[in-house]
């Protein structure tokens, strides 16, 4: 889930296949014999732009290879292959909890230091992406998404065999690494739908839902480390992920128009011996230097000077984090209302019904912004702030209701609803966090949500470890109030940025140093 939406918009913003100078428009005429015997060229045209001596190769409108010209149903295909990717890795994430107790008997280390395992994978998916993201951009996503998926799943079968702690906390971490470049699949859909197209937030919402998959992530963990040992849960992930990997290795062809069209490119070269044909994507690649400042030094500069990034990514790690802590606070509370630590497992389901019913809540989503945006005179990231609201609300209601409900005296069910509205309020705070950050930041969204991703993910590591201990210490009930206290304190938060996001944003350096850009222009 975490990750994310932090592609969305360098997928959308950062694509660099635009030119924005004045040029000419023109026609490479490709000989039919100027093609080699055997190459997949289909088409003897096409359209380019010149720029200082360069013929930039374009899409034209109704170009059949550029994604955003697919039929519906091949793009359909594309994001639902993503998607089953996505809900595997997203388990994965998850379903390490079940075989704590089995890791701490086998491997002969305390519960706390059997959990940081867990915590390793996510830390994993916060540094991944400043690795993949750059390379998915520059290369493509099909080359390195293929690479991450085999390296991943094969990263399960030394995991099964270990004997030790140690090469499991790092094995853990190279596959959070692996996976965080698969859980960013969300990045395709802007390949394949433009900003104003409709079915692009509806897509981002499906693959939200695949992301949340790990609520069920215990439930089949626990029956897997039940029947056959913890084990085998890596055996099974290294099973169920290959064959996962088959459809989308041999089906999926490449979304990203800069590697299209640099592809493009390099056959037209090789086809008329023109050496001035490019791609611009060919002549604006990053240097590590530009890489290292867009992915790690400026995402941590925001986190830190940024109010929107820092409280909207503490507000989505709070609700996330929860999930991890849940994860190992449902097995004694529950056992208090005569369910094992299997059977635990299954009330998961509930959250995950929440998940389903925000899911199908997004055309009120919509209409909430719409009106939003009426009623402001203006179509501003504030807006998406309206759904929010309810998310601000209902977070600390259902915590609150869920830690004074879980005592033995009262029906497990009331409790049970309560995680149902959780799972609910994630999913909304989830999008509506992300896609606020993305609004209001421009070109400096990807830097500004991998900010906030990171803060998510460390609060969720952390939590992850040290969650079932509070709990322990603190005492079910206490403890729950505890997190209830904290997400009251949030609540307020995103009404302020809704009355008064605008004025916040523009006191931002980095809005100000794109206002002045676009003076200049």
């Amino acid at each position: 889930m975490a990750m994310e939406m932090s592609n969305l918009n360098a997928a959308a913003a950062g694509s660099r296949d635009e030119v924005t100078e004045d040029q000419i428009s023109c026609t490479l005429e490709v000989r039919p014999d100027a093609v080699e015997a055997g190459s997949n060229s289909h088409s003897t045209q096409c359209t380019f732009r010149e720029v200082d001596g360069h013929k930039i190769v374009q899409w034209a409108p109704d170009d059949p290879e550029c994604p955003f010209n697919w039929s519906l149903s091949k793009k359909c295909w594309v994001v639902g292959i993503n998607c089953l990717q996505i809900i595997w890795t997203a388990m994965l994430s998850a379903i390490y909890a079940s075989a704590v107790s089995g890791v701490a008997r086998d491997l002969h280390v305390s519960t706390i230091v059997a959990r940081i395992p867990q915590a390793t994978f996510l830390l994993g998916f916060s540094v991944g992406p400043v690795i993949f993201t750059p390379l998915a951009e520059d290369y493509g996503r099909k080359p390195v998404y293929t690479v991450c998926i085999v390296v991943l799943y094969v990263l399960q079968i030394p995991q099964a065999l270990t004997h030790s702690i140690a090469e499991l906390i790092v094995l853990r971490f190279i596959s959070g690494c692996f996976a965080s470049p698969l859980l960013n699949g969300v990045a395709t859909i802007p390949d394949l739908f433009t900003e104003d197209d409709p079915r692009q937030g509806y897509a981002v919402n499906v693959w939200a839902h695949c992301a949340e998959i790990i609520y069920l992530a215990t439930l089949i963990g626990g029956y897997i480390n039940a029947a056959l040992g913890w084990r085998w849960i890596f055996w099974i992930s290294a099973i169920v992920g290959g064959s996962l990997a088959v459809p989308y290795i041999l089906f999926v062809p490449e979304t990203r128009s800069g590697a299209l069209l640099a592809a493009r490119a390099r056959r037209l070269r090789k086809e008329t011996g023109d050496q001035s044909i490019r791609a611009l994507s060919e002549l604006q690649r990053r240097t590590w230097r530009d890489i290292l400042v867009e992915s790690l030094i400026r995402p941590v500069k925001m986190l830190f000077t940024e109010p929107a990034v820092l409280l909207f990514g503490f507000w989505d790690g709070l609700s996330y984090g929860l999930v991890f802590v849940l994860f190992q606070a449902f097995p004694p509370i529950y056992a208090l209302h005569g369910f094992d630590e299997t059977k635990s497992g299954l009330l998961f389901i509930a959250p995950y019904i929440g998940v389903w019913i925000a899911m199908f809540c997004y055309p009120l989503q919509l209409r909430a912004e719409e009106r939003a945006m009426i009623k402001r005179g203006e179509k501003d990231p504030e807006a998406s702030l309206k759904w929010g609201l309810v998310a601000a609300v209902m977070f600390p209601v259902a915590m609150w209701w869920f830690a004074w409900t879980i005592q033995p005296s009262i029906p497990w069910v009331v409790s049970i609803i309560a995680n149902m509205i959780l799972g609910f309020t994630g999913h909304i705070i989830f999008i509506v966090a992300s896609v606020y950050v993305i609004e209001g930041y421009g070109v400096y969204a990807s830097s500004a949500v991998s900010g906030q991703s990171f803060l998510r993910e460390a609060m969720s590591a952390s939590l992850s470890v040290v969650g079932a201990t509070f709990y322990e210490k603190v005492g079910h009930s206490q403890a729950s109030s505890i997190l209830a206290v904290i997400a009251t304190l949030m609540m307020p938060m995103p009404f302020v940025f809704y009355k008064y996001g605008k004025q916040i944003r523009l006191k931002s350096s980095f809005l100000q140093e794109l206002l002045r850009n676009k003076k200049d222009e």
